[in-house]
């Protein structure tokens, strides 16, 4: 036994200092372009403690620019790609939301929605302000503790998947709006503290926290090859009180965020994301059924949204194509959603030109770049 206790330290270290090599080195990376790009974005999926986010990027500013390589540029102030002081004489917008926000498997900086905005017209200067993992609470957050201080013109919210995956695995046992990760840092302090009355954790428990590096080889690799690919995950029911709870408070983010841009003479765009389970123009079969996807969206929609300017991209890319090109059945380089939220370039091109649509379509005064 503790032969083996110690062989598995030895092999979690060697694959975490591995791991630390290639991201500095590149040596022994993927050659194939997904797998490229998972490694050039895992730093940015680290969450980090943060006292007003919860989770963030580093809190040292100089760490988070430390995370920044050849695809993907941080800078002090957590933005993607070129931040407020290189909008010039453009008007301040800035972009918030989750990963797909951020650009998670963009081939670049300006392969992101924002990359996209900048580079179509002129009127204004679009700032990544997207963070990995985050929902809505997260970002309203953001935007009254640090967006609202630049006055922008314009504040887009792109958002929806993960506040609706977040009201399903979280949403019987927390408070609507908890961030991910919050039970698992929970979780972690009641071990430390040995709390009494907590249910014993089971080996795999211990072994996935201790070991984490040779677990996740074992489970990506070792257990497809064993016993072929993973079953589905199957959706927990969610009650009909809990449903409400966490659309209501949803819908109550993007209130406080519209309140907020607006007292600064700003305006305010609630977009719901694409996803690839609320598009018609997809293989079923391929993508696989997540119920709850459409339950989610379906009870934001039934909802009061009065006051908001709400613009629903669910389903977007059935307008432009016949069958959505999705990673696991078409080159990358046409790929339009590479998993079931993230997009890539093809698909963060068309999002920034339906923005673009509808920004100018809702602006009073002609802005250079609306046709």
């Amino acid at each position: 036994m503790c032969a083996a206790v110690v062989g598995l330290a030895v092999g979690e270290f060697a694959l975490t200092v591995r791991a630390g090599i290639l991201h500095k080195t590149h040596s022994n990376w993927p050659t194939d372009p997904i797998g490229r790009l998972e490694m050039l974005y895992a730093p940015f999926t680290r969450q980090h403690l943060h006292p007003q986010y919860l989770f963030f990027f580093p809190l040292d500013p100089a760490e988070r620019v430390g995370l920044s390589n050849e695809v993907v540029h941080l800078d002090r102030d957590g933005f993607r790609g070129p931040g407020p002081t290189f909008a010039g004489s453009r008007e301040l917008a800035f972009l918030v939301g989750g990963s797909s926000a951020f650009g998670l498997f963009a081939s670049s900086d300006e392969t992101t929605i924002t990359g996209y905005l900048n580079r179509i017209q002129d009127a204004y200067w679009f700032v990544n302000a997207g963070v990995p993992s985050w929902s809505s609470t997260q970002e309203m957050f953001r935007v009254a503790f640090q967006l609202a201080a630049y006055r922008p013109s314009l504040v887009i919210a792109y958002n929806g998947a993960n506040d609706g995956a977040l009201v399903r695995r979280l949403g019987s046992t927390h408070p609507p709006g908890t961030p991910e990760s919050f039970d698992t840092l929970a979780d972690a302090l009641a071990d430390l503290l040995g709390e009494p009355g907590r249910p014993a954790r089971t080996p795999a428990y211990w072994f996935d926290r201790l070991f984490p590096e040779v677990s996740g080889r074992i489970t990506r690799r070792v257990l497809p090859a064993l016993f072929g690919p993973p079953t589905p995950e199957q959706e927990p029911p969610v009650t009909p009180e809990v449903l409400e709870a966490g659309t209501a408070r949803y819908i109550e983010n993007q209130r406080r965020m519209h309140d907020l841009v607006d007292a600064v003479g700003g305006r305010f765009m609630w977009v719901y994301q694409p996803v690839v389970n609320l598009h018609a123009n997809v293989d079923r079969e391929s993508v696989g059924e997540r119920p709850f996807h459409h339950i989610f969206h379906k009870a934001v929609l039934g909802r009061d949204r009065s006051g908001l300017e709400f613009h629903d991209f669910s389903s977007l890319f059935d307008r432009f194509y016949a069958r959505v090109p999705i990673l696991d059945r078409d080159p990358i380089e046409d790929s339009v959603f590479i998993d079931e939220v993230h997009l890539y370039d093809p698909g963060n091109a068309i999002v920034a030109r339906e923005l673009w649509r509808v920004v100018c379509a809702g602006t009073p005064k002609p802005k250079s770049g609306c046709s």
